[in-house]
């Protein structure tokens, strides 16, 4: 059957290089640092500071849950000035944050796993938990626009609408993507009259998402088709 060979590349060509190791890029080019982002301007005049990942020319901003007035905001040292009546708490909370997220950082050099600002921060915030199959499109897809990948986002977010039609709008997590479910999706792609052609391609990205998701550590290779 189609799926069969799809499967067979997922397990034996589709994860791995000539190797035998995963397909992954080095998690260079990341910047963290806190800001005050004056975008928004509080009723008390403050405005929130914002923990900002760069990679790649991609920013994310994420609340620390603390706000400062710019008058006692260090633009250039990125922290509160000596003047802050809680510099010293502000300070502590702020390297923390900071530290988390270059901890994950070198773990994922270490480890040799490429990553986006979307998924560190996920990773980050939720380190036991499980990513779902939706979840990752739908990050896959946000972070294909934003990096101008227009068309390829397009082939991505119309296999994630089909794949959505398929389960009913039910959310899967990846260790669902077997082969009953791989034969069972081919029937319906089968039955909604694709060609083979057309087929190809949509397993193609389910594989390039499913091989980006092992290489991020959300799905274990041995553990793929329990």
């Amino acid at each position: 059957m189609f799926v069969v060979i799809w499967l067979f590349i997922f397990v034996y060509y589709g994860l791995c290089k000539p190797g035998g190791k995963p397909e992954i890029m080095s998690a260079e080019y990341t910047t963290v640092a806190v800001i005050l982002f004056k975008s928004k301007i509080l009723a008390n005049g403050e405005h929130p500071l914002m923990l900002r990942v760069s990679k790649n020319r991609v920013r994310k901003y994420i609340s620390i849950g603390l706000s400062c007035h710019p008058k006692f905001w260090d633009e250039k040292n990125k922290l509160p000035k000596k003047t802050h009546p809680f510099k010293e708490k502000f300070d502590s909370i702020i390297s923390k944050a900071i530290s988390q997220y270059k901890d994950k950082i070198i773990d994922f050099k270490y480890e040799g796993k490429d990553f986006t600002p979307d998924v560190l921060i996920s990773v980050t915030n939720n380190p036991s938990k499980k990513i779902t199959v939706f979840k990752y499109f739908e990050i896959k897809i946000n972070t294909l626009k934003e990096s101008k990948q227009i068309g390829n986002s397009k082939v991505y977010h119309d296999t994630y609408n089909q794949l959505k039609s398929f389960n009913q709008s039910k959310d899967i997590t990846f260790s669902q993507l077997d082969f009953n479910y791989l034969n069972r999706l081919e029937n319906h792609f089968r039955s909604k009259g694709l060609t083979d052609t057309a087929m190809s391609v949509r397993f193609r990205t389910i594989r390039a998402l499913f091989n980006q998701a092992i290489s991020e550590n959300y799905v274990k290779k041995e553990n793929a088709y329990n």
